[in-house]
C-alpha cells in the first residue's frame, strides 16, 4: 500500500528538520545540576552533532547528518565557566563520535591543562581506534584515569568491512597498547551478534581479539591489564541501509552467546557481559513496528509489563499474550522486509533517501567501503547541500604532542592547509609539599534535603566546595577526591542542626566562602560554622 495524507493542513510526508549550525547560545547556560546522582553524573558539552561515518547499522549516523562541530574556543570557555558554576569533578566532550571532532586532540589536551589545578577530568565517550593517539591519551589522563572505551562492533575484520567500520583489529590493538603503556588498566569493548552475513567464525574473532589485546598490555610491562567485552544482539533500525534486515533469530544467538562464553573461559582478565536474545527481541519488536504497537503496550502494561527495562523484571510472557491478542506475529514483525514494501516509519522524510540506503545496503553484502563525507566529496545521501551544510570547526589550536596519523591526514586534506601547528608537550615542574589545615564545618539538613542519603549530601558538599574555589587539598592518585571526612551517617528522613565535616585545606576558609559554598548547596543544606582545627585534633 502507500501512504495518504488524512489532513491537507498537515504536510505528507513529515520533513525531519536540523539546525543548520550549532550556536552558543545554544548550550544551557549557567547548566542545571541534579541535586541526586544521575546516571553519567558529570559535566558535558555537546562538541559536534551528527555523523557521516557511515556505519550501515546506525540509526543516529544517519538522522542526525549533517555534520555540525562547535568552535573549540566557544567549548574551553563554555566547560570553564560551567566547572566553576557547578563544581562537577569530571568534564565529558560529548557526540555521536567524538574521536571524529575535527579539533579533538588540541581541544581535549588545552582542556585538560586548564582544568588540571582543579583536578577535573576529561572523559570521552566510546572511541574509533583509527582516531586514538598518543596525544589524546596523553590529554584525558593528566587528572584521572577510569578506562578507555572502544566500538569495534565485532572481532572480525571481514565483517566490519560488511558494516562500514574501515579500521582493523591491528589498529585496535595498537590503540590499546598506547594506552595501556600510558598507565590504563582497562579497556571496554562494546561489539555485536546477529550481524548480516555474520558466521561462527567471525564471532570466535572477538575472544582471539579480546586475548590480543591482553597481549598487548603484557608487551608494555603492564601486568594488571584488564578487558571487558560487553556483547549485544543486533537489532536492525529504521533508517538504516539494514532496516529490511531480519532480527536474529533468536536460537541461533543464544548459540552463539554460548560459542563466546566458551571461548572466554581460558583467557584470563578477560570478562564478558551480554544481553540476553528475549530482551533484544522485545527491543526489535517495538524498533521496527507500526501504530498497532500502541496496543500491545498499553494490553501488556495491564498484564504486569512494567520495569521490564531491567532483565529481572521482564515479563516476556505478558508480552507474547498483548501480540497474540493484537492480531501480530513476532515472526512477522521481526521478520525480513520487501525492499519495495511500504514501511511503518515511510510517514516521515529523514531527508536521507530510500534509494541510498539500498544503495548501502548492496555495498554491505560486497564488503565494499563508503568514505566519510566530512573529509571529501559528497555520497549523494540525500541530506540537502551537496556537501555545504558540513559545518567544521577551524583548526585554530595548536596540536600539542604526537596526533593520531590517519585523523591529521583526512582533516588537514579536507582544509586543504598545510598541518596545523604543533608545539611539543611542556615539561611539568615539580611539585611543591603544600601545607595544610584542617577545618571543622558545621551544617544543617532541614526541610526537603531531610531525604538526601548520606553519599549524596557528601557528593553535594564537595561540588559546593570545588564551585566556590575553595582552597582544598585533594588526594593523590588515578581519581582525586577533596580530603574530607563526614561524621555519622543520618538516617534518611531526619533532620539535623549541628552536622560536623572536616576539610583538609591550603588556605583559609573565609566568610565570602562560606557564603559561596551556601550559595552552591540546595534548600535544606546549609553552612552555619566553620573553625580552624588545631594540629592533632581528632
Amino acid at each position: 500500500g502507500r501512504w495518504e495524507a488524512l489532513d491537507p493542513r498537515v504536510p505528507f510526508p513529515v520533513k525531519r528538520v536540523f539546525v543548520p549550525q550549532l550556536s552558543p547560545e545554544d548550550v544551557p547556560n549557567p547548566p542545571l545540576v541534579p541535586v541526586v546522582e544521575v546516571v553519567q553524573d558529570r559535566l558535558g558539552m555537546e562538541v559536534v552533532r551528527g555523523c557521516t561515518q557511515g556505519c550501515r547499522f546506525c540509526q543516529a549516523g544517519y538522522w542526525y547528518r549533517p555534520v555540525r562541530e562547535h568552535d573549540p574556543a566557544t567549548v574551553l570557555a563554555t566547560l570553564e565557566a560551567h566547572v566553576d558554576a557547578t563544581g562537577y569533578p569530571e568534564v565529558g566532550l560529548l557526540s555521536l563520535s567524538t574521536a571524529d571532532y575535527s579539533q579533538i586532540e588540541p581541544l581535549a589536551w588545552h582542556l585538560a591543562e586548564r582544568l588540571k589545578n582543579r583536578r577535573v577530568g576529561v572523559s570521552l565517550p566510546s572511541l574509533r581506534a583509527e582516531s586514538f593517539s598518543v596525544a589524546l591519551a596523553d590529554a584525558v589522563s593528566r587528572v584521572r584515569k577510569s578506562g578507555f572505551t572502544f566500538a569495534p562492533e565485532t572481532g572480525s575484520d571481514r565483517l566490519r568491512r560488511v558494516i562500514n567500520k574501515t579500521f582493523t583489529n591491528a589498529d585496535m590493538i595498537a590503540a590499546a597498547e598506547v594506552a595501556f603503556a600510558k598507565g590504563w588498566n582497562l579497556i571496554k569493548v562494546y561489539a555485536m551478534i546477529g550481524l548480516p552475513t555474520e558466521t561462527d567464525e567471525d564471532v570466535l574473532e572477538l575472544a582471539r581479539l579480546a586475548r590480543e589485546i591482553l597481549q598487548a598490555a603484557r608487551r608494555v610491562g603492564n601486568h594488571h591489564a584488564e578487558v571487558k567485552v560487553s556483547v549485544g544482539p543486533f537489532v536492525p533500525k529504521p533508517v538504516t541501509p539494514f532496516q529490511w534486515e531480519p532480527f536474529g533469530p533468536v536460537p541461533l544467538l543464544q548459540q552463539r552467546i554460548e560459542l563466546l562464553k566458551k571461548a572466554f573461559r581460558p583467557i584470563r582478565w578477560a570478562k564478558l557481559t551480554w544481553v540476553e536474545p528475549e530482551e533484544a527481541a522485545l527491543e526489535a519488536l517495538l524498533s521496527r513496528g507500526d501504530r498497532r504497537l500502541s496496543r500491545v503496550i498499553a494490553r501488556a502494561h495491564d498484564l504486569g509489563a512494567v520495569f521490564d527495562g531491567w532483565g529481572e523484571w521482564l515479563n516476556l510472557d505478558a508480552w507474547r499474550q498483548a501480540v497474540a491478542e493484537a492480531g501480530l506475529s513476532w515472526e512477522a514483525e521481526l521478520g525480513p522486509r520487501d525492499l519495495g514494501a511500504t514501511l511503518p516509519w515511510d510517514v516521515i522524510d529523514p531527508l536521507v533517501r530510500k534509494g541510498y540506503l539500498k544503495a548501502e545496503r548492496r555495498r554491505a553484502y560486497l564488503e565494499a567501503a563508503t568514505p566519510d563525507c566530512r573529509w571529501g566529496d559528497c555520497m549523494r545521501c540525500g541530506v540537502p547541500g551537496d556537501g555545504v551544510d558540513t559545518q567544521l570547526a577551524k583548526p585554530t589550536l595548536p596540536v600539542v604532542g604526537e596526533e593520531a596519523p590517519a585523523l591529521a591526514r583526512a582533516r588537514n586534506a579536507a582544509y586543504r592547509l598545510r598541518p596545523v601547528p604543533r608545539i611539543p608537550p611542556p615539561s611539568e615542574p615539580p611539585q611543591q609539599p603544600e601545607k595544610t589545615a584542617r577545618y571543622r564545618f558545621t551544617f544543617q539538613k532541614l526541610g526537603e534535603a531531610r531525604w538526601l542519603s548520606h553519599r549524596q549530601v557528601m557528593d553535594l558538599l564537595e561540588r559546593a566546595l570545588r564551585a566556590s574555589g575553595a582552597p582544598v587539598r585533594f588526594t593523590e592518585g588515578f581519581n582525586p577526591h577533596i580530603r574530607l571526612s563526614m561524621g555519622p551517617a543520618l538516617p534518611v528522613g531526619m533532620e539535623a542542626l549541628a552536622e560536623l565535616f572536616d576539610v583538609d585545606c591550603t588556605g583559609p576558609i573565609t566568610p565570602e566562602l562560606v557564603e559561596k559554598i551556601n550559595h552552591t548547596l540546595p534548600d535544606g543544606l546549609r553552612i552555619t560554622h566553620v573553625e580552624a582545627l588545631a594540629p592533632q585534633t581528632p
